[in-house]
């Protein structure tokens, strides 16, 4: 019981220390605008016109991006398929694999069927030629049996599956969608859920956008 605190505890401040890293570089770039050259990343974003601050610049990356910290890189990783827009973050130091919204223990919506399919392979690949030590999402929607989620809005979640994943689950997740190759459909990987949203659904958050 002791061990499991202590390793919670680990985790917890560590969390809090990456969380503090990234805090102090957004804040790094906002105060000398020099961190990150005054480029705000955008992957397929086709209108940047609600960007009005004239001191920024927007373009779009297809590619992997590192920001240099000294003694510890940030590699930026665009992952669309949840969202045009997503992207994953490697750190060097702890090799944590960010992944946002796109990879987690839960359901995981995709506006994207063939992106999407694509930044798993994209993510895959990474994963073998650097080393991963946990793939951290940013939710856990998934109780400790694996297929059996909590729904969206639970507010009490006492029996949750762990957030961090191992680096296998991204090439079970890839093994799963090529199997559905390109049908829309949902499906379980482990702890994660594969949800496709609906056509109208996605209408709608182009109409919104």
């Amino acid at each position: 019981m002791l061990d499991q605190v202590t390793k919670s505890s680990r985790m917890v401040n560590a969390l809090l220390a990456t969380a503090a890293l990234l805090i102090t570089l957004l804040a790094a770039a906002e105060a000398e605008g020099s961190l990150l050259d005054n480029h705000v990343w955008i992957h397929g974003a086709e209108d940047c016109s609600n960007t009005h601050d004239p001191a920024i610049e927007t373009y779009k990356f297809d590619g992997e991006k590192t920001i240099d910290l000294g003694q510890r890189k940030l590699m930026i990783i665009p992952i669309p398929g949840h969202q045009s827009e997503s992207i994953a973050i490697y750190d060097s130091q702890t090799k944590w694999l960010l992944t946002g919204d796109s990879v987690y223990p839960g359901i995981i919506s995709v506006l994207d069927w063939n992106d999407y399919r694509q930044s798993i392979d994209r993510l895959v690949e990474f994963s073998e030629a650097y080393a991963v030590s946990s793939v951290m999402g940013s939710h856990i929607e998934m109780s400790q049996t694996p297929g059996l989620p909590y729904e969206r809005g639970t507010l009490y979640q006492p029996n949750e599956a762990s957030l961090a994943l191992p680096a296998a689950a991204l090439a079970d997740l890839k093994r799963s969608l090529d199997q559905a190759g390109k049908k829309k459909q949902e499906l379980t990987s482990g702890s994660i859920i594969i949800r496709p949203v609906p056509w109208f659904a996605r209408v709608l958050n182009r109409i919104l956008k």
